[in-house]
């Protein structure tokens, strides 16, 4: 809905094309949803795109690899969880089963460490010349990723907010 049309050249309200109150409340639920909408595709595509650069960090790690390449001890993961995206690095260690034989694979999550968008660079102090290099790309771009969704989440968080504003000044003027 074009809100401006129920106005004349002067910016009085054009009372015989004003809508019913019910017809303007339905109006600005529609638009909304709209707006959550929206939001919710930006985050859907931040989730993808975190997704693409985690691909590629396993498909380069997959390269450096393959031809018995030193063990490479980084992974990292994209998920959402409580309506968040999280991108997340961790340490992998391998242990030898002495009963089967076999070797077992421990995953320790990295701590990202507070009020930051990006993880510390001696997080990976430990990871090999290759391994830095590919870390320290894809952490890049997950920092511009983090800072989107944190934008997002406000405007969710705002929208909201807003949501619970009009629906009071609906509740105001059945007095």
């Amino acid at each position: 809905m074009n809100w401006l049309e129920f106005l004349d050249a002067k910016d009085n309200v054009i009372k015989s094309k004003m809508p019913s109150e019910a017809e303007f409340k339905q109006a600005c639920e529609a638009q909304i949803e709209r707006m959550n909408n929206y939001i919710t595709n930006e985050f859907n595509c931040i989730y993808v795109s975190g997704k693409q650069y985690a691909d590629w960090f396993w498909t380069m790690k997959e390269i450096m690899t393959e031809d018995g390449g030193e063990y490479s001890r980084f992974g990292t993961r994209v998920k959402i969880k409580s309506g968040s995206i999280s991108f997340e690095w961790y340490r992998n260690r391998v242990a030898p089963q002495v009963e089967s034989g076999k070797k077992r694979v421990y995953s320790e999550y990295l701590p990202k460490g507070v009020n930051s968008d990006g993880y510390p660079l001696s997080t990976f102090k430990n990871a090999l010349e290759w391994e830095n290099k590919i870390i320290r790309e894809v952490e890049s771009r997950y920092v511009v990723l983090r800072k989107r969704a944190k934008v997002l989440s406000k405007m969710r968080s705002n929208l909201k907010e807003y949501e619970r504003l009009l629906a009071e000044s609906y509740l105001a003027n059945k007095d």
